[in-house]
């Protein structure tokens, strides 16, 4: 309660944020959205909260989210009911064991008291933010759940079960170390198509979709570069497929450009609504709106969107948004 009071717009924002992810997990009870999906399937939940104009007022605080900002959520929205009480469930039993071991050994339990300890300060710290995605954090909990002193021995397995459970992890790490392989290399690229001149990007950004298929991200900068350089049309299909992998929504408004340049207003426009059910309260898609008008010959609807942007109609203040005013104003003269 004193955090919540000490930052209100901090806490209202996750207050927020966890209202719209509960009816992703209402319409996925199951197998959840699917694991690294939130970020993808959020913005639908996002813009479906704004359809109803009672929310509108909090349209500023619209975000481009990978994560809900509680560790139960995410679990549970990502992999369904059954598999977010089982990943809470592994932690309740991992503190349960250091409590028991605290009780059973009150003069020898600094070790254990440390770790529950620990344990705690991550459980809770992961009701107002998702640390079981920052790599140092989660590695400390998942070795306090490796050290955690079980009482109880469930399964004692026989030395042909200790063998082929070795098989099976030695496959699997195997398995794992060829897929690291493959990824590093695509990652290598992709880092290079970034750095490399335009001539160069977008051969780079091709190897390292071959190495990295189904990446979102990665086909929104690819489809990116193409419309860019060209071919435009090839350019608009790997966006419109990178939009389908669940790119994050800044996609459209490449998308809305690329087909301003291929001579499809109506397309623009309509990339450019789709981006505002997301984000009501952005002004970059309100410009781009305003040239897909001009195209159309629709000077009244682009002149409106164009007082807009450059009246700041916005609650935000910042660079960004001189920006899409000062460009505005050029398409005003």
């Amino acid at each position: 309660a004193a955090l919540a009071l000490a930052d209100p717009g901090s806490s209202g924002g996750r207050l927020l944020v966890w209202q719209i992810t509960l009816p992703m997990i209402a319409d996925n009870p199951v197998a959840g959205v699917g694991p690294g999906q939130f970020g993808g399937a959020y913005p639908a939940y996002q813009a479906e909260f704004w359809a109803d104009s009672v929310n509108l007022r909090w349209a500023h605080k619209a975000s481009d989210l990978v994560q809900p900002h509680n560790d139960m959520l995410l679990k549970t929205a990502e992999t369904g009911l059954p598999g977010g009480l089982l990943w809470l469930g592994v932690w309740l039993a991992a503190g349960a064991a250091l409590l028991g071991d605290v009780r059973r050994r009150a003069a020898d339990s600094g070790p254990s008291l440390a770790l529950l300890a620990v344990l705690v300060t991550l459980g809770v710290h992961g009701t107002v933010d998702s640390v079981s995605l920052v790599v140092p954090v989660a590695l400390v909990g998942h070795l306090i759940l490796g050290v955690a002193p079980m009482p109880v021995t469930i399964f004692r397995p026989r030395r042909t079960v200790w063998a082929l459970g070795l098989v099976v992890v030695s496959l699997g790490v195997g398995w794992e170390i060829a897929g690291l392989a493959r990824e590093y290399e695509g990652h290598r690229r992709w880092l290079q198509g970034r750095l490399a001149v335009e001539e160069e990007t977008v051969d780079l950004l091709r190897t390292a979709s071959s190495r990295l298929p189904g990446h979102a991200q990665l086909q929104a900068e690819l489809g990116a570069a193409v419309a860019a350089l060209g071919p435009t049309g090839e350019g608009i299909a790997i966006l419109e497929e990178a939009l389908d992998l669940g790119a994050p929504p800044a996609t459209l408004l490449t998308l809305g450009d690329a087909y301003l340049a291929a001579g499809n207003p109506l397309g623009a426009e309509a990339s450019a609504r789709a981006y505002l059910a997301v984000f009501p309260d952005r002004l970059r898609p309100r410009l781009l709106m305003a040239r897909s008008f001009l195209a159309q010959g629709n000077r009244e609807a682009a002149r409106a969107e164009l007082v807009r942007c450059i009246r700041r109609q916005t609650v935000a203040r910042s660079p960004a948004v001189d920006a899409v005013a000062n460009e505005a104003k050029a398409v005003w003269q």
